[in-house]
């Protein structure tokens, strides 16, 4: 049985992979939970980049889809959030380990709950970078107050 779930379906292709989309609540979309964890290839898809339910992805379209249509992989989202957390200015003294964490945390959260839009789009309209630190940070001083006991 297979522990990671994948909406929509990948098959490979001479030449490249063909994404189908698959049915969110929200819209169509291609999302691969394996591909996220392990880090590996392309995790996301959203609606916007699909043409009749398909998407041909090549060795030479691959680059300008990436930039054009936001066909994302772990480390495409990642960066996209550590952007999002250094212009929201969040980060004061907190230790290192803290703001890692936060990265990881918000990386995930972004992953789990887009549903259709492109993940540049989630980011800039409907997540608010400082309550999402606010409430981390909360759990995470109480997760780690007796690492010094």
């Amino acid at each position: 049985m297979d522990e990671f779930y994948e909406i929509g379906s990948r098959e490979a292709v001479l030449g490249g992979v063909i994404f189908k989309s698959g049915n969110t609540d929200q819209g169509l979309v291609y999302k691969s939970e394996r591909a996220f964890k392990e880090k590996k290839g392309v995790c996301y898809i959203p609606e916007c980049a699909f043409e009749n339910e398909e998407l041909l992805i090549t060795v030479d379209n691959f680059p300008d889809l990436l930039l054009d249509v936001d066909i994302e992989t772990y480390d495409s989202i990642r960066e996209k959030v550590r952007f999002s957390i250094i212009d929201a200015h969040v980060f004061k003294d907190e230790p290192v380990e803290m703001c890692i964490a936060f990265l990881d945390y918000l990386t995930q959260c972004v992953f789990d709950i887009v549903d259709w839009q492109c993940v540049s789009s989630y980011i800039n309209a409907d997540l608010d970078i400082k309550e999402a630190f606010e409430h981390f940070k909360e759990q995470y001083q109480t997760n780690h107050d007796c690492a010094g006991v």
